[in-house]
């Protein structure tokens, strides 16, 4: 087999692999979509919905795959590490917070 037929075989092994990943992540979202709206709890709606923007990332990656446009994967990078860095800072800020006093004690702290 020649160069031509190897790259002939990669360009379509990738545009096959390409095409099942964009199945797999529509029958994910639909799957999250159906948990964020049947879900018992908030906690388990709350993850749905971040499962949600992980899998919009996923779309955007294979997209830009197809379409070879590389601008797609700045946007998904820079998605990613919101979802990665928000939640860090809200609990980091939540672990550091100082103590609620309560002032509607009767005594006075210096007597």
């Amino acid at each position: 087999m020649n160069d031509a037929g190897i790259t002939a075989l990669a360009t379509s092994f990738l545009a096959w692999a390409i095409n099942i990943g964009f199945a797999l992540l529509f029958v994910g979202e639909l799957l999250t979509l159906w948990r964020a709206a049947r879900g018992p709890q908030m906690a388990d709606r709350v993850l749905a919905l971040a499962n949600s923007w992980l899998i919009g990332i996923g779309l955007l990656v294979l997209m830009a795959l197809k379409y070879h446009n590389w601008r797609m994967l700045d946007v998904a990078l820079a998605l990613a590490l919101l979802i990665g860095i928000v939640p860090l800072s809200r609990a980091w800020s939540h672990s550091s917070a100082p103590d609620v006093i309560d002032y509607s004690s009767t005594e006075h702290p210096d007597g």
